[in-house]
Formats: C-alpha cells, sequence, structure tokens
C-alpha cells in the first residue's frame, strides 16, 4: 500500500514517499511562505506518475500554528455567559514574570468591545439556571457583526457539565447566519477551566477560516495532480485525523509539524533497543525537543502558544527559534547573538543566493567547512561560499574585530548553547536525567550539531536516523489515526469509586465509538486506552496517569504517588487524591508500510569518498584548529561498519559530524549510533 507524506517546515517542504516494497523516495522543495501548497505542489511534481498508486496522504502542517504566531486570522467575536465578559482579560491572575513589578500584561484574545454577553446559565452539575433565549443570542450575533467580527466564538460557564446551550446557540447562529463560521467551546475542549476553555474556542475560531481556505487549496491541488487518495492531516496528540474532523477543530493540529519526528524516533528506538530518548529536530528556523520515556510518547493535555493555554492532548514539545537559518547578530549593547529571527525559505541564508545578505547558522558551517558547497542537496542547490563570508565579515566579524572563521565558529557555539539549555529545559525541569537517555537527532542539521550538544549535556549516546533531514516526514508516514476524548469528573479516592469510575469511562467509550463509526473507522482494528487527571486534595494542578479496564483504584493511587515524586521530587503518601478527569484515546492502524533502510551490501568496505579541512575548537584546549576530516558517502556504509572521529559522514540531504574522540557504528535500521567521546 503505496503512501506519501509532506511535512511543511520553515526553509524546506518534505516529500516522502512509500512504495509496497517499503521503498522510500525523498523530495525536498523550498516551502513557499505565501502559499505552502504551491511548495507541495512543486514536490508533487517531481514524483511523476509514482503518485498514481497512492493510498494515503498523510500531512504535517505549520498552518494553524504561524496563524497564532502572526496574528493573521479574522476578526474574532466572543459570545460568553453574563457576567463572565472579562474571562479572557483577568486569565489566571498569575504573573508570567514574578520577580518583573513591571511586566506588561498580554493583550486579551478579543478585544472588549467584541465580547458580549447572553442571558443564560448551568450549574456545576449541569442543571439549567437560567435558560437560553433565541432572540437574546441572535441579536448578541448582530450585534458583533456590526462591531466587525469575521467569526464567532461561543463559551458558556459550566458548559462542560451540560452543552444544551452552546449547541442551541450553535443552531440558532447556524439558521440566523449560515455563512458565519462559528465555533463552540464543547466541540473542542468539553472540560472545566473557564479561562483554558475560553482560550482554546477562540483560537479555534480564529483558525477556522484560514485552515479551511488551506484544505480547499490543498485538495484541489491533490486533484490536479490525480492523486486521488484521502487526505489524513497530522494532529498534535501525535497521530492522524480526516480532513473532515480538522475542519472542525483545526486548534488540534497546531503542533502538527513538529510532533512527526517524535513518533518516528519512538519506533526508530524498538528497532535500537533504546527505550528512554530525548529528541532533536533542527531545521531551518527552529529546534524542536521531545522525549521518548519507557518507549512511550511523553504527552500532556495542555499546550500554549504565546502564552495562551490550548486544552488538547499534545506530544510534548519544546520549539527554541535555533536553526540553520538563525541570523548571527549584534544587540544594541554589542553583544554576539545568533536567533530566534531567522531568515527562513525566503530570503534564505546568505549562500543560498536568493536575496539573503545577513550571517547564518548555515552560513556559518559553510565558512568552517562542515558543508560541501557543490553538494548542498546533493548538489541541486547551488551555493555561494563568498556571500558567506561577506555576509560575516560585515556583520560580525568586522564590528567584533575577529577573523571570518572565528566569527563563524562563535555563532555555532552560541547556537549550541540556546540549543542545550532548551535539552535541558525540557528533560532535567520535568525530573529526567538527560545522562540516561540517548539523543536522536534529525532535521536538515541535526547531524551537525549532535555530537557537541550531548558532550555539552553529558549524553554518551548519539543517534543520527536514515534519512534524517525528512525524519519527521517519515513520523507522519508512518503515523496512525487517534482520537482523544475528555470529560471532567470529580471523585474521592478516599472511597470506593471503583464502580462509579468504570461506568464513566463506559459511557465516555460508547461515545467514543459512535464518534468513530460516524467517521467510517474500523473498530475492529481500534484500541482504547483510559486515563485520569489526579491531583492532591487542594493542589490546583492535576498529573495524567494511566488507568486499566477495569479500573484499579490502588493502581491508580500508587502511580501518581510514583510520578509526583519522580516530577516534584516528593510524595505526600498521607494526603487525600481526587481524581478531576477522565481521557479516552482511541488508535486506529491505518495500514503503513515498514520502511527499508537503504544500507551498502554486508562485508563491504566503504572508502573516504575525499577529504576536508574542517575548523574544530576542543574543549579541552578551547584551541580552534584546521583539522582534516575524511568524507564519506553515507549509502556506501555497510551494517556493523565503526567509524572512528573525525569524520564527516555525507548523505544527499544531510550531514554528519564525527566529532575527534567519537565512534560511529552503522546499525541495520540503517541509523548511524555514536558514542561520544569525552
Amino acid at each position: 500500500m503505496a503512501r506519501l507524506a509532506a511535512d511543511i517546515g520553515g526553509t524546506f517542504t518534505d516529500l516522502v514517499l512509500c512504495d509496497d516494497d517499503g521503498k522510500v523516495t525523498l523530495v525536498k522543495t523550498f516551502t513557499t511562505p505565501d502559499d505552502q501548497s504551491e511548495g507541495l505542489a512543486k514536490g508533487f511534481a517531481r514524483f511523476g506518475r509514482q503518485t498514481g498508486s497512492i493510498q494515503h496522504f498523510l500531512h504535517g502542517t505549520t498552518v494553524v500554528l504561524n496563524a497564532i504566531l502572526t496574528g493573521a486570522w479574522p476578526v474574532v467575536g466572543l459570545l460568553t455567559t453574563r457576567g463572565f465578559r472579562d474571562v479572557l482579560e483577568i486569565m489566571r491572575g498569575d504573573a508570567q514574570e514574578p520577580y518583573n513589578l513591571k511586566t506588561p500584561k498580554s493583550a486579551p484574545l478579543v478585544p472588549r468591545r467584541l465580547r458580549l454577553e447572553v442571558e443564560e446559565r448551568m450549574a456545576a452539575d449541569g442543571a439549567v439556571l437560567t435558560p437560553i433565549s433565541d432572540e437574546d443570542v441572535r441579536r448578541q450575533v448582530e450585534e458583533l457583526l456590526r462591531r466587525g467580527a469575521e467569526v464567532v466564538a461561543v463559551c458558556f460557564f459550566n458548559a462542560y457539565a451540560n452543552p444544551a446551550h452552546e449547541q442551541a446557540a450553535l443552531r440558532i447562529i447556524q439558521t440566523a447566519f449560515p455563512e458565519l463560521p462559528v465555533s463552540i467551546s464543547t466541540a473542542v475542549a468539553l472540560e472545566w477551566r473557564e479561562f483554558e476553555r475560553t482560550s482554546t474556542v477562540v483560537l479555534n475560531a480564529g483558525a477556522l477560516p484560514v485552515v479551511r481556505r488551506y484544505l480547499q487549496v490543498l485538495t484541489d491541488r491533490l486533484r490536479s495532480l490525480s492523486i486521488d487518495a484521502p487526505a489524513l492531516i497530522m494532529q498534535s496528540n501525535g497521530g492522524v485525523t480526516s480532513v473532515a474532523r480538522t475542519r472542525m477543530a483545526p486548534i488540534r493540529t497546531v503542533m502538527s509539524g513538529p510532533v512527526g519526528g517524535v513518533v518516528a524516533a519512538r519506533g526508530l528506538g524498538e528497532a535500537l533497543a533504546l527505550r528512554d530518548l530525548i529528541t532533536l529536530d533542527i531545521g531551518g528556523t527552529s529546534a524542536d525537543v521531545g522525549l521518548v520515556q519507557g518507549g512511550e510518547l511523553v504527552t500532556k493535555y495542555q499546550n500554549s502558544v504565546r502564552g495562551w493555554p490550548i486544552l488538547s492532548m499534545s506530544v510534548d514539545v519544546h520549539s527554541v527559534g535555533a536553526g540553520g537559518g538563525s541570523i548571527a547578530h549584534l544587540d544594541e549593547m554589542g553583544a554576539f547573538k545568533v536567533g530566534p529571527r531567522s531568515a527562513a525559505a525566503v530570503p534564505g541564508p546568505a549562500c543560498f543566493g536568493r536575496g539573503g545578505e545577513l550571517p547564518t547558522v548555515t552560513d556559518a558551517h559553510l565558512i568552517v567547512g562542515n558543508l560541501d558547497p557543490a553538494y548542498f542537496l546533493g548538489g541541486e542547490v547551488p551555493i555561494h561560499p563568498d556571500r558567506a563570508a561577506r555576509a560575516f565579515e560585515r556583520h560580525i566579524a568586522a564590528p567584533l574585530n575577529l577573523a571570518v572563521p572565528i566569527a563563524a565558529l562563535g555563532a555555532i557555539d552560541i547556537i549550541n548553547t540556546v540549543m542545550a539549555t532548551a535539552i535541558r529545559d525540557h528533560s532535567v525541569v520535568r525530573g529526567h536525567d538527560p545522562r540516561e537517555f540517548a539523543l536522536v537527532a534529525f532535521g536538515g542539521c541535526g547531524g551537525l550539531h549532535a555530537s557537541q550538544l550531548a558532550r555539552a549535556i553529558g549524553m554518551r549516546t548519539v543517534v543520527i536516523p536514515p534519512m534524517s533531514s525528512a525524519f519527521s516526514a517519515l513520523g507522519i508516514l508512518g503515523s496512525d489515526l487517534r482520537r482523544d476524548f475528555t470529560r471532567t469528573y470529580l471523585g474521592s479516592l478516599a472511597g470506593d469509586i471503583t464502580q462509579e469510575l468504570d461506568g464513566a469511562f463506559g459511557r465516555l467509550e460508547a461515545e467514543a465509538r459512535a464518534e468513530l463509526r460516524a467517521d467510517g473507522v474500523d473498530l475492529h482494528n481500534t484500541a482504547m486506552s483510559r486515563s485520569v487527571d489526579i491531583r492532591y486534595v487542594g493542589q490546583q494542578f492535576t498529573m495524567d496517569v494511566a488507568a486499566s479496564s477495569p479500573c484499579d483504584q490502588r493502581a491508580i493511587a500508587t502511580a501518581f504517588i510514583r510520578e509526583h515524586r519522580a516530577l516534584y521530587g516528593h510524595a505526600m503518601e498521607g494526603n487525600a487524591m481526587e481524581v478531576t478527569g477522565l481521557r479516552v484515546t482511541a488508535i486506529s492502524a491505518v495500514g503503513k508500510t515498514a520502511v527499508a533502510a537503504k544500507l551498502a551490501p554486508a562485508g563491504a568496505t566503504a572508502r573516504a569518498k575525499g577529504e576536508r579541512r574542517v575548523l574544530y575548537r576542543s574543549e579541552l584546549t578551547e584551541r580552534a584548529e584546521w583539522l582534516t576530516y575524511p568524507v564519506f558517502d553515507r549509502v556506501t556504509l555497510p551494517e556493523g561498519m565503526r567509524l572512528p572521529g573525525p569524520a564527516i559522514v555525507e548523505e544527499t540531504s544531510s550531514t554528519t559530524l564525527v566529532l575527534p574522540g567519537d565512534e560511529a557504528r552503522v546499525h541495520a535500521s540503517g541509523s548511524l549510533v555514536m558514542t561520544v567521546g569525552r
């Protein structure tokens, strides 16, 4: 069963086609920011007739994330319960910088003039206190439209306990204003916490027109290329879903792009017998850090973008503005910094010759010898070392009175510090010791930075996957359909609530099966799992803990104590605990095909195809010196071959540095497994 996957990054768009035999073809094109489908179409065209037999097209996109980050979306109006107009402005009442008394407060997602109230009210148990009025809803929506609203979000107080009023408002609005995009909170976040739920539905409403336009353009592109396969869109939770579901709840795809690589790393970890992984996807614009612990994805049920919370299950990914396109600059005080601003695909690094004139990390790698200017993307993209050198000379080297190569090496050191900090933030802060994990590095720049980062953090094992520059696309290619269902539930573990929990879970699972059946999902090929949100009585925040079927109340409590101790360093075993929410995850396989690694024949001897002078700074002496690195073609390396550093391993779309003191071994999966020197 042939499958095609596409991952749109800040600089490059990656497409991977896997045929029935597991043979994978990779195409990379420059991302087209103004219309991402244009870059996709250029990539599709390069596959030629191969696309005629595709059964599934899977797609990771940054459309929603970009819309939120840039604010390039329609004017949102909010309809809420009388008395709750200012939930978005009050927020949580906590300071983002608790020791800064002058921290400016973020502007609300929706200005007050576009937040209007309706006379209605639900009790916390779902009982109707004040009925909703059709005329009231219509009148308030008309006023929102008069004030300039282009889409409407609806979030009523306690709607999670009884969604009837929100559903009624939806029917009223769709009848009276059939062309008006509208989103209700209980369709995207059926759980408690008013601020978070309001934030989620507003972000979802703002993304509706943006995503619907994009999906229509995408569908038209596929049709024009005779690709009749149904499109499946990557979600933040690490699974794919249908276009129809994405049109209704686009907010669930906000981290669609970064999570594919974490999904792929989990599968690779099984092949390598490595269960604890830190993943690092270094692309052109960002570096994305993820975790695999005990062979499972580390997820969270609340995400945030620009500080705005999103109630949606997500693979736990931490992103920083650090990548090949990150711009080196001197700040207003003259300090040498790199990122977070990126040259992206347009105009791109100076060496691309596409209009960029500012020095970037890619330019730095070219100057110090890490990259071959004649072999970028296998020689497809012309590279201009002279432009890279001029950019560093003008903006960094001359002002700081440095030699150009030393300035370039400094830029690499600075961006490594940024990424090492991101890895520590995502592991140590969560109670994990990164030295006990293996680092799986991928993306176009992953292999260039992996060894230096591992040394900085104290990690000993680094894995560079096959086709590492398109590893996120490979993760999307191998993803299953996934749907998450949530309900608020309050129950104390001080008493026996096992039967009550099982009953509540049973009702939630029945709802899940009905929804999946309506979407045409094969329930015989679907597995469901349970978890609970749990906390000590008096705590504000909860932890997500797995639950068995049937429920084992004692096992839930034991797991919570264990995970609380791991995360916070302590547990209060005598304190009462309570469950605040139930979660059911449904996963259905969509016929994935195993990807065959491309390796040289067993027993073959790989010879260096050349050598290159590289500027290397020893951690011991902190002295920079030019060393000669042998250069190997990755496709010529046979299984089991050991490659001592220093060495460079090249493939058409990425380069891996094996530093002095390192040793790389070729695994049967096609991965380079490096033991990092001290």
